[in-house]
């Protein structure tokens, strides 16, 4: 399987790599209201470690024939990983990608996320793995809390709702929450 990218598209020019992972499949990106965005990232490639890839600008790693849609060539540029970040030898990992480009791991583990979302200073992580869990991470040091564990095999979508709270859909004996 090819690289799996987060591209940030602007409406005119040119686009960015923003996450270049060494992981199976990007599942679920979200932005918050600061402009942070949360990628959940599952599986790792045979071979990987851990962690989204850097590269510098302009290297062979961020080289990329795609054209964009008018047939001009679109050139990359890698955003920067968190220097005091550590890669992680667990299968799934959720970043949070700042506005200003830096990556900061914020969870990592053996169970599937399958959603994620974001209102004011949290994030949730709709997780599964033969239990259907709703994940909170928040503050500085997104400390994490288990806001909603169900029946069912997995969490596969969750909104916020108004004045907080979630709304929860589940899968593998299917409920709404």
């Amino acid at each position: 399987s090819g690289p799996w990218r987060i591209y940030r598209v602007p409406a005119k020019g040119k686009r960015t790599v923003i996450l270049d992972s060494d992981r199976e499949e990007v599942r679920a990106l979200v932005q918050d209201a600061k402009g942070s965005l949360y990628a959940a990232l599952v599986g790792l490639r045979s071979g990987g470690a851990g962690g989204p890839k850097t590269a510098a600008s302009g290297s062979a790693a961020d080289a990329d024939d795609a054209e964009d849609i008018l047939g001009e060539p679109s050139p990359t540029e890698t955003r920067r990983w968190n220097a005091g970040a550590k890669s992680s030898p667990k299968k799934h990992q959720v970043v949070r990608i700042d506005p200003d480009g830096f990556v900061f791991p914020i969870w990592d583990g053996d169970d599937t996320p399958f959603a994620l979302a974001a209102a004011d200073s949290e994030a949730v992580l709709g997780l599964g793995g033969g239990k259907a869990r709703l994940l909170g991470m928040s503050g500085p040091e997104f400390s994490k809390s288990l806001i909603f564990q169900g029946k069912e095999e997995e969490v596969v979508a969750v909104l916020p709702m108004d004045p907080g709270g979630w709304s929860v859909i589940t899968s593998h004996g299917s409920a709404v929450y």
